[in-house]
Parts: structure tokens; C-alpha cells; sequence
């Protein structure tokens, strides 16, 4: 199962971050990091090659890639975060968590080194 690598790498990188919802109010914000801290919750939306995925991110505009310490808030913002190009990567993958009613879902993107990013939020 090629997709678990990409759930555990998006299990992991909310574990390693887990202030990263500190804007939502402490009922929502545990249940959330118990929902994004299990790889099993996240689901593989689609799978494509950079700039060809159904959110039109296009060869003109970066990705957002999320920094490690960050902080969003409501929307899906980060704080901290770098642009891309999209010839920087060989993949783009997006992910649904499972719970979060379609408000929680990333983009992973994969380098040519098999690197992987958290990109940005495609959810609701």
C-alpha cells in the first residue's frame, strides 16, 4: 500500500505539530489533533502529477509548502510557510481526514528525492 507511506507522513508531521490549531477552541482543537495524529483517518482524494490535480494549482503558481511550527488559523492559514514551483516536485497527492466533515484535507507534495511536504489546505 503505497498511499499508507503518505497517511503516516501526514499522521506524523500533525504529531510532531500539535499547536498547529490553536485557533480553534480547545473542544475542537483535542479532537482534532486525536483525528489528524491517526494515519488511518486520512484518505487519499487523488493522485497526480504536479499542476494537473483538480485544484488548478497551475505550472504559474507555487505551492504552498507548511513550515514545521506553525500555526494556522481557522481557515487554513499558516504563519510560517515557503512557495514552490511546481518543476520542484514529481507528485502532488491530496488527503482527507476522516471526521473533520471535508475541513481538514492536504495537499502532499513529493519531491524527485521522494521528500515529502505538507502543502496546503484544500478543505472546506
Amino acid at each position: 500500500m503505497a498511499a499508507m507511506k503518505y497517511r503516516k507522513f501526514l499522521a506524523e508531521w500533525f504529531a510532531r505539530n500539535p499547536d498547529m490549531y490553536n485557533g480553534w477552541d480547545v473542544e475542537v482543537h483535542d479532537e482534532l489533533k486525536e483525528l489528524t495524529n491517526n494515519w488511518e483517518n486520512w484518505t487519499l482524494r487523488y493522485k497526480s502529477r504536479p499542476a494537473k490535480g483538480e485544484y488548478g494549482f497551475g505550472t504559474d503558481k507555487p505551492y504552498t509548502i507548511i513550515l514545521e511550527g506553525t500555526k494556522v488559523n481557522r481557515y487554513g492559514e499558516a504563519a510560517s510557510c515557503e512557495q514552490r514551483p511546481a518543476k520542484d516536485f514529481v507528485w502532488e497527492r491530496a488527503f482527507d481526514c476522516e471526521g473533520t466533515d471535508g475541513q481538514i484535507a492536504r495537499l502532499v507534495m513529493e519531491d524527485k528525492e521522494g521528500n515529502l511536504y505538507l502543502g496546503e489546505n484544500i478543505g472546506d
